[in-house]
């Protein structure tokens, strides 16, 4: 069977699995193996035909991978951590990334750096030794009345263990699945992105980037989250 008829048959979905692959050639060819319909979505992945988006989840098209800026602050900033505590576990992002997302454009930018649970402390004074603007889990109340009109911001918060990172030249980050997720977490730190605004984020989110659907819901399981960003998956418009 051609690839134009599988495109006709996947095209409009917004997400297919391996068993919707497998009665699309069962309908030529009942007696065609697994391993020869494996090895076919093995081959469509490595093409660019289809994307795997979770296990045994797909999408047609090449994939397209979330891959956030790192700023010369954030750099310095790493390298600093991991000089003075080689062998702990951070990411570090900016806030200002979420704007690609958000209808309502917020002016509030942040530097984050997230440490494993045991040493966050230890990373925050360290930090505050050497920048001016350092502040540890602020909560709502100092966000909106002494952070907001304040610039090169350093927030440092608790890395929940088996978060979804990415490396960028070298240096760990987020992916979109823990911003994603974060958001509807951290409802102090991002307060300003709730309500439909969060609804807007998934939407264009899912739009302009290919989302392993399986990593972000295994995070938000992790953080108790899974129902509400189920309900959000299913909410937005994926067609």
């Amino acid at each position: 069977m051609k690839i134009e008829h599988l495109l006709e048959e996947f095209n409009h979905r917004a997400v297919f699995t391996t068993k919707d692959v497998r009665d699309f050639y069962f309908k030529n060819d009942k007696e065609m193996p697994n391993s020869t319909i494996n090895w076919r979505i093995y081959q469509l992945v490595q093409s660019g035909i289809i994307s795997r988006v979770g296990r045994g989840k797909f999408i047609v098209g090449s994939s397209s991978d979330f891959k956030p800026r790192i700023g010369r602050k954030e750099s310095s900033i790493a390298k600093q951590i991991k000089k003075q505590f080689p062998f702990i576990e951070f990411c570090i992002w900016k806030t200002d990334v979420i704007r690609e997302f958000s209808l309502h454009q917020s002016f509030i930018n942040f530097i984050v750096v997230e440490i494993e649970r045991d040493s966050m402390e230890a990373v925050y004074h360290f930090l505050k030794e050497k920048h001016k603007k350092v502040y540890l889990k602020p909560d709502k109340n100092i966000i909106e009345n002494y952070l907001l009109e304040l610039k090169n911001i350093i927030v440092v918060q608790n890395l929940i263990s088996e978060a979804p990172l990415q490396k960028l030249s070298k240096i760990p980050t987020v992916t979109v699945e823990k911003i994603l997720v974060d958001l509807i977490c951290g409802k102090a730190l991002f307060y300003y992105y709730q309500g439909y605004e969060l609804h807007n984020i998934f939407q264009r989110a899912f739009e302009k980037y290919t989302i392993n659907e399986s990593k972000l819901l295994r995070y938000a399981d992790r953080r108790k989250k899974k129902a509400e960003v189920l309900k959000l998956i299913k909410a937005i418009n994926r067609h």
